[in-house]
């Protein structure tokens, strides 16, 4: 029997396998600690491959990159009072436009626009930031900080003494993928934090033992920090979406502590019925192991078969939680028996495995309120049965109508927004509507070709321009766009 193996095996070799096990873990330290730099925030390949909106932005990005490419386009927006005079606003624009002296991975920064508010007591001035073709998509998300910090430099300068009120907002998708980041990353030190404390109280009430509390989480700790490893080595490849890092600390502590737990608690049941430590332990690996490998599996498959799906978040999400649930299972049959052979009873302490330290003094108490507990629990769920049915489906039938009513948003931007970038574009709405930023393209392909761009040289650079080929090719598009323009207006 292949658990039987298993069990012989990890008894023969336990102190190799933790060995090799810490080995791993400092092989690990660096990538796992540099796994979120990896994953990737962008809104732009979330969704489906085979979509027209994807293939739409292709076409874009081959023909029109620098001047649709969302991915690297950075908006500084300056709200200020309407008694601004016209030197002030001269020399905001002039500081602005000198950020990109100071910020090297930025090319220029151009005044875009100004747009007065409903009321007309405030405008908005827009800038747009173009950086430079050798600086990536997070390259740029991660200057975000920076300039930010030259813009409150230059506003903050600009309006000193003056008596005007203002505000400044850089947003755009590299700052939301910051902002999301940096919202990741605060979110996961709370919650992990709080995860791990409530599975040691959990655990700790169980078994009542600190050691046996903590042998869980951290053997799925280090279970995690090997997840974290490959997914820095697949970012290399593929596209890892940052929500993964968040689900999986809480699935595998979930499901790997569950393991962990399988596996005590097989150990101390028999030991109480009186087998020795190493039959304790084989007998703990080998049924609770089969068990345990089982669940696991039944969970691998769940998690997996979101692999098929064809949106690029969910699917990448499936095949993170099932890697973590991989790990999670192994470091549970290897690393949580070897801990379990090499300590045997001293993982249980203060109580112990057996029951010589339940029959007395305030272990004997504990044990009698949890039993007293849970038999009168079982009790209730026995006498009320129907009323207990009764009750569950009357609360339900109100959840589920909420759940069908409810509308469904697909919206990533939104999902994603957070901090100054989400401030600006409600900003950037407001005074300009959020088409401004992230509009809609209208994309006609031709088989044939329309015309050609001939380039004019203007001191050191290139102005290009097109030159049409057909008038009636060119009107025939002109119509089909405004058809596709007086459709949505209506």
């Amino acid at each position: 029997m292949i658990f039987e193996k298993l069990a012989n095996f990890v008894m023969k070799h336990a102190k190799l396998i933790i060995v090799v096990w810490i080995i791993v873990l400092l092989a690990s330290a660096y990538p796992a600690m540099h796994a979120s730099e990896k994953l990737s925030y962008s809104t732009e390949s979330m969704g489906s491959s085979t979509n027209e909106s994807i293939d739409g932005m292709i076409i874009i990005s081959e023909h029109f990159q620098s001047q649709t490419d969302s991915e690297s386009m950075q908006m500084i927006l300056v709200v200020y009072d309407n008694n601004a005079d016209e030197p002030t606003l001269d020399t905001l624009d002039d500081k602005i436009v000198a950020i990109a002296e100071s910020d090297k991975k930025i090319s220029t920064v151009i005044p875009a626009n100004t747009y007065p508010s409903e009321s007309g007591n405030k405008h908005m001035r827009l800038y747009a930031v173009s950086y430079n073709e050798d600086q990536n998509a997070d390259a740029i998300a991660d200057d975000t900080k920076n300039l930010r910090n030259l813009v409150d430099a230059a506003v903050n300068e600009t309006f000193s003494g003056k008596n005007v009120s203002y505000d400044t907002y850089v947003t755009g998708t590299p700052a939301i993928a910051y902002d999301a980041s940096e919202a990741m990353t605060k979110d996961i030190s709370r919650v992990d934090p709080i995860s791990i404390f409530l599975i040691l109280v959990l655990i700790g009430l169980f078994f009542r033992s600190f050691v046996t509390s903590a042998a869980p989480p951290i053997t799925i700790g280090v279970a995690y920090a090997l997840v974290l490893c490959a997914l820095f080595f697949l970012g290399q490849v593929l596209e890892i979406y940052y929500v993964i890092e968040m689900l999986l600390i809480v699935s595998m502590l979930g499901a790997g502590c569950d393991y962990c737990i399988f596996i005590l608690s097989r150990y101390r049941e028999e030991r109480r019925r009186g087998e020795d430590h190493e039959n304790a332990c084989r007998n703990a690996i080998t049924w609770a192991g089969e068990s345990v490998f089982t669940s696991g599996i039944a969970v691998m498959i769940g998690f997996g078969a979101m692999m098929i799906c064809n949106f690029r978040l969910v699917s990448t999400m499936g095949m993170g939680l099932a890697i973590g649930i991989v790990f999670a299972l192994l470091a549970a049959l290897t690393l949580m028996s070897s801990l379990l052979v090499l300590l045997g009873d001293k993982l249980f302490w203060p109580t112990g495995a057996s029951s010589e330290k339940l029959e007395k003094g305030y272990m004997k108490k504990m044990g009698a309120l949890a039993h007293r507990y849970f038999e009168k629990s079982t009790h209730f769920s026995i006498k009320h049965a129907k009323a207990i049915v009764i009750a569950t489906i009357l609360f339900t039938v109100p959840m589920a109508y909420v759940y069908v009513t409810s509308d469904d948003s697909y919206d990533m931007i939104g999902s994603m927004m957070t901090g100054e970038s989400q401030e600006g574009m409600i900003v950037m709405t407001d005074y300009a509507g959020g088409g401004t930023i992230m509009p809609n393209y209208a994309v006609i392909e031709t088989s044939e070709s329309l015309g050609h761009i001939d380039y004019m040289s203007l001191g050191d650079n290139k102005i290009g321009f097109i030159t049409w080929d057909s008038d009636e090719k060119v009107n025939a598009v002109r119509f089909e766009l405004k058809a596709i323009t007086d459709d949505v207006a209506t």
